[in-house]
């Protein structure tokens, strides 16, 4: 997920809980006049600029914690932002927010911005939708591997592999041939996550290529996928790749790897 970390250069421990007075008294909520002032007036913010708007509004999430109407009017008030032409550094700000307290709605506009030709606004709509078990959030990612492109498409397929999303398999499939050399590297590993048997047998030819780069990426999510496939139950299938793996003439570390996996097994699928 290096892509989806790297897209936010805002300092990422920031934990929200309802606020408190010097007494340790919870304060009042504010009303959504506030909220919407208060998120406004961040459109405008950029890098190296005073961070005193963003922890204005970062209060606001902390006094309305368990407050569902006022949680639901901030996070509409962020989905306004991330479709206005606020600056790059502020919609970063609010998909570090939506990571937190983001819901279903507002996934309809993080989708919209998997189209962006700038890499770094995708990055960002991937962090705040790597949190979502939602199935509009996997179709909106599926969707967006026809919309992204660089750095943004690879940041689309490292969450598609974190979410084991196997109806992407087939698209994700064709981009291991891509010229974009950072976007086939991530879909070769993303194919080891999902496991699909066709992603498996991607792989196992992607291990026969002429480009020693796509070789030695496959080869580790060749790994992978047995590791998936023998946490998954699919005992037979995960040694038969481990016994490929192996064998003599593969990669020193890469055979380590599935002798342990063969080991750890017996000796043999159950």
């Amino acid at each position: 997920m290096k892509h989806l970390y790297n897209a936010l250069n805002f300092p990422m421990a920031t934990f929200l809980y309802p606020a408190a007075d010097a007494a340790g008294s919870v304060v009042s909520v504010p009303a959504e006049a506030k909220i919407k002032a208060a998120v406004a007036a961040i459109r405008g913010h950029d890098y190296g600029q005073s961070r005193k708007p963003l922890r204005a509004v970062e209060n606001l999430i902390n006094q309305t914690h368990g407050n569902a109407k006022l949680r639901a009017a901030i996070e509409e008030e962020f989905v306004k932002v991330l479709e206005s032409e606020a600056t790059l550094a502020c919609k970063q700000f609010v998909c570090q927010k939506l990571w937190i307290i983001g819901t279903r709605a507002s996934v309809p506009a993080l989708a919209e911005m998997l189209g962006s030709a700038n890499s770094r606004v995708v990055e960002a709509a991937c962090y705040a939708l790597s949190r979502h078990p939602s199935p509009a959030v996997s179709s909106a990612l599926r969707n967006g591997l026809n919309k992204s492109q660089g750095s943004g498409l690879a940041a689309v397929i490292d969450l598609l592999a974190d979410r084991r999303d196997s109806q992407s398999a087939g698209a994700i499939a064709k981009l291991t041939r891509s010229a974009d050399a950072p976007v086939a590297d991530a879909a070769i590993a993303a194919l080891g996550k999902i496991a699909t048997e066709n992603a498996a047998k991607v792989l196992a030819d992607l291990r026969k290529s002429d480009s020693p780069r796509c070789r030695i990426a496959a080869n580790h999510a060749y790994l992978q996928c047995a590791q998936e496939l023998e946490a998954r139950g699919k005992f037979a299938r995960a040694k038969s790749i481990y016994e490929r793996l192996a064998a003599s003439g593969e990669p020193e570390h890469i055979r380590r790897g599935a002798r342990i996996g063969l080991t750890r097994r017996g000796g043999g699928g159950r």
